[in-house]
């Protein structure tokens, strides 16, 4: 039998990218199951390798709701 955890840790159902200094990612968390690899930090005090990560929630009716205006706004009158 297969499990979830099968599944989920197969090849062909991961994508592996490594963000740059300023890089963003946007996701549905209702539709995408994500993690992150660990690293390790160096030994030095040079500071390197940090991250940071913030999250942040948006009410789908007021995206909505800014892009039909926005859409409107955009759209030429005839």
């Amino acid at each position: 039998m297969v499990t979830f955890s099968d599944l989920i840790h197969q090849p062909r159902n991961n994508i592996h990218f490594k963000l740059q200094e300023g890089d963003m990612i946007v996701m549905d968390n209702l539709r995408v199951l994500h993690g992150r690899l660990g690293y390790t930090k160096p030994n030095d005090n040079s500071g390197g390798l940090t991250r940071a990560l913030q999250g942040g929630y948006w009410a789908w009716d007021n995206v909505r709701s800014m892009r039909r205006v926005l859409q409107a706004k955009l759209t030429p009158h005839k």
